[in-house]
């Protein structure tokens, strides 16, 4: 069976199957006199998009000063470590939409395939965020103050603050992928940048479970903003431990982050014993621990800690619920990679 996600290139064409990688030589299927494939340039689709990942990138910069202003005017420690937080969020995003804004430019293969990859996630727990947002809106408006609104104003709010999160969490992670998706799209590329690429010889799977490692291992910077706190097998940890074990598995992410993209099978296994000890720990934690105490130990800003009480009365059963839902989806997920990694490491003769 074949990937959808085809590699081009001016010369052969491969493409990734369930027992390993197959090459069909262009050359061949010339001298076959076959019919050349046909695609549409793509070159100002990615020229557009380049310009307005830069963009957006460079205004997550912009971003960054006015955040260092904020810090200077908080006295709370709480609130001035939430800033700091956001201002190394912003630099990480922000580099992300340049570079792969310039490898778009440039119609490079790496742009795009780590674009498809990055898209997925991002449209996948956008969703996820929104729908949790409407759930929880109603307990956060009556904590926040808003339950004496008319009605009619609580609706313009909700209304407001759903749109604002379908655009930037549904709308343009959609846009992306569709454009980069696109067969002409890939094609360009392939035309465009013939020479090889890093990602070339890596399964577009593998790929964007490398990218989600790297995403767990950069969500550490946001910790200190959380006072470090880290659920551990029944007991709620938090400041100097709290960080000594994010810092932790932030290492490993980047362990498996990178045997990931090398296809190697150890890192499968990595992923799934780190997966599991995560649910383990998570599940216990939550199923012994009340919501309130766990949000006190998050050491937030008063007017942060208001909008999570709001949230502290659904109690431990919700909480359980949804830790094991995400912990096994990602392990069924996890399972149906193990063939991809099996393909693709050349030390793996089990």
């Amino acid at each position: 069976m074949v990937e959808p996600q085809s590699r081009w290139t001016p010369r052969h064409y491969s493409f990734f199957t369930s027992t390993g990688v197959g090459t069909i030589d262009c050359d061949t299927m010339m001298d076959d006199q076959s019919p050349a494939p046909v695609y549409r340039d793509r070159s100002l689709g990615l020229l557009l998009f380049g310009i307005a990942e830069i963009a957006i990138g460079l205004a997550l910069a912009v971003l960054v000063p006015v955040a260092l202003v904020v810090v200077s005017s908080i006295e709370t420690g709480a609130g001035a470590s939430a800033t700091v937080s956001m201002v190394v969020v912003y630099l990480l995003a922000g580099a992300v939409f340049v570079a792969l804004g310039f490898g778009s430019i440039f119609a490079r293969r790496w742009a795009r395939e780590l674009w498809l990859s990055v898209g997925w996630i991002w449209l996948l727990t956008g969703v996820l965020s929104v729908v949790a947002s409407w759930l929880l809106m109603p307990a956060l408006l009556r904590t926040a103050g808003a339950g004496a609104l008319p009605d009619g104003t609580k609706w313009l709010i909700v209304a407001v603050t759903s749109a604002f999160l379908l655009v930037i969490y549904v709308l343009l992670p959609a846009a992306i992928l569709l454009f980069y998706r696109s067969p002409h799209v890939e094609a360009t590329c392939a035309q465009r940048g013939p020479a090889t690429q890093w990602t070339d010889n890596l399964a577009p799977r593998l790929l964007t479970l490398a990218v989600l490692w790297a995403l767990v291992a950069s969500s550490a910077a946001v910790m200190p903003a959380y006072g470090w706190v880290f659920p551990f097998f029944g007991r709620v940890l938090a400041g100097t431990s709290g960080a000594v074990l994010w810092l932790m598995v932030a290492g490993l992410s980047l362990v498996l982050a990178v045997g990931t993209a090398r296809g190697r099978y150890a890192a499968w296994w990595g992923s799934v014993a780190l997966t599991l000890a995560s649910m383990v720990s998570t599940v216990w934690t939550f199923a012994s621990v009340d919501l309130g105490a766990f949000f006190d130990a998050m050491r937030l800003a008063p007017e942060q800690g208001q909008l999570f009480e709001g949230l502290a009365g659904i109690g431990r059963a919700p909480a359980v619920v949804f830790w094991l839902v995400v912990w096994i989806s990602f392990l069924l997920y996890l399972i149906g990679l193990r063939r991809f990694f099996q393909a693709q490491d050349p030390t793996d003769h089990g």
